[in-house]
């Protein structure tokens, strides 16, 4: 708890700052985070990337949860498919 309040209040002393020039690496920080990887090696330091890092965040989560919710609803059987694998159920329960 002692680091979370470092990491919130008095930045700038606990964490140097490094990489700040560079778009490729705020690209891949923005990549790492919105896909909920976390490596770790690139941490923002100032408020405002912090919070752009925190809605990143809830967005690769969201996005991740409607491509999981989108994959699961193409999985689903038709009512026609559903409707045949009944008919195939009873015939072979007819017949054994």
């Amino acid at each position: 708890l002692p680091h979370a309040a470092n990491w919130t209040l008095n930045s700038l002393d606990f964490f140097p700052k490094h990489n700040d020039l560079y778009v490729q690496n705020a690209a891949w920080a923005m990549f790492v985070t919105s896909t909920t990887v976390g490596y770790g090696e690139m941490v923002p330091t100032t408020h405002f990337g912090r919070t752009v890092a925190a809605v990143m965040a809830l967005g690769g989560i969201v996005l991740s949860s409607l491509l999981t919710a989108s994959l699961a609803n193409s999985l689903h059987w038709t009512p026609a498919q559903m409707t045949a694998l009944l008919v195939l159920e009873r015939e072979k329960a007819r017949h054994a």
